[in-house]
């Protein structure tokens, strides 16, 4: 497996674990020198209980009752058996979150995810503090209006930089977790205290989602505009309104993403936030659920048909039969 820090702790995860295929695992075919031989995906687990076969073992030889005979009833002779598949595979392992914060370095991502769950990610005030995915549990306040989801999950993706998508800063170690995500919650720093610029930072992040994974950028998303609490943010984040007011929402569309102001730091405006991707969520459940039946619907109606018309075969075999 690579050799960095974070695969490194997925490798002695897997060992911990007697290197089981652990779910949501992507496995990469390597050839026997190490080299990855082809980006060919021979397995992809995303659902619970999920099992593949990736290598499968030699014929076992005959023992020595297959030698057996009356003139020798314990015979010390048997065959060994023949060696099985062999080579190197790449365990790939991917976090499975309802929700991606993701951001540039040091936007307030692990303090905002401190802040809405019971995660325990690290913070401090310097870039790239986290180093891998923190998932924290989102549990549902007794007086919510939102029936489809209870608790939900939201991961802290640590801090992308430009070029990510060419795995520039560990891109792609850090890009892998987003795939898995159902909605997306950029992350950026509105008082853009570290000179940074909030409409610049959504357009690169836009960018990087798409070169890494092409659709990728089209997934439903929030915008949280954080670090509200900091001089100067509530005149940035008009210009940030103004600024998203006047993007092509042809080539834009996720520029109409709501865009929510708070601060993770003195905690202003977190509830509304929580429960707008509890309701983003929930109509997303709502509007799954609404496909499965409809989709239960067109196969009960084929079924129906092809019942009828089986059934209605039978009745013309049979008057053609009394005919006779």
């Amino acid at each position: 497996i690579t050799n960095t820090s974070i695969y490194e702790m997925e490798r002695r995860m897997l060992e911990k674990k007697g290197i089981r295929v652990a779910e949501d695992t992507r496995d990469a075919d390597h050839d026997e020198g190490g080299e990855q031989a082809s980006a060919r995906i021979l397995a992809d687990l995303d659902q619970p209980g999920e099992r593949v076969c990736v290598a499968r073992g030699g014929p076992g030889g005959r023992g020595n009752p297959s030698f057996s005979s009356k003139a020798d009833r314990a015979p010390k002779r048997a065959e060994t058996g023949r060696l099985g598949d062999k080579f190197r595979i790449e365990l790939e392992l991917k976090v499975v979150a309802d929700i991606g914060l993701i951001g540039f370095p040091n936007a307030g991502k692990s303090s905002l995810l401190a802040c809405v769950s019971r995660a325990t990610p690290k913070i401090a005030a310097y870039p790239f503090t986290t180093l891998r995915p923190y998932v924290g549990v989102v549990d549902q306040p007794p007086d919510s209006a939102t029936t489809f989801v209870e608790s939900f999950t939201v991961a802290d993706i640590p801090g992308l930089i430009r070029g990510a998508h060419k795995n520039i800063g560990l891109g792609h170690v850090f890009l892998r977790h987003v795939e898995r995500t159902k909605l997306l919650v950029l992350v950026v720093d509105a008082a853009g205290s570290e000179g940074r610029v909030p409409l610049e930072d959504l357009l690169a992040l836009q960018e990087e989602l798409e070169l890494y994974l092409p659709g990728l950028s089209h997934r439903s998303r929030l915008i949280i505009a954080n670090k509200m609490d900091l001089p100067g943010a509530e005149e940035k984040l008009e210009e940030l309104r103004e600024g998203l007011a006047g993007l092509d929402r042809a080539k834009h569309g996720w520029a109409s993403a709501p865009l929510i102001p708070v601060s993770a730091l003195s905690r202003r405006e977190l509830p509304p936030a929580v429960e707008a991707m509890r309701s983003t969520l929930g109509q997303m459940e709502s509007e799954k659920a609404k496909a499965a039946a409809w989709e239960r619907k067109v196969q009960q109606q084929r079924q129906q048909k092809q019942d009828g018309g089986h059934a209605h075969a039978v009745n013309d075999w049979e008057r053609r039969r009394v005919r006779r």
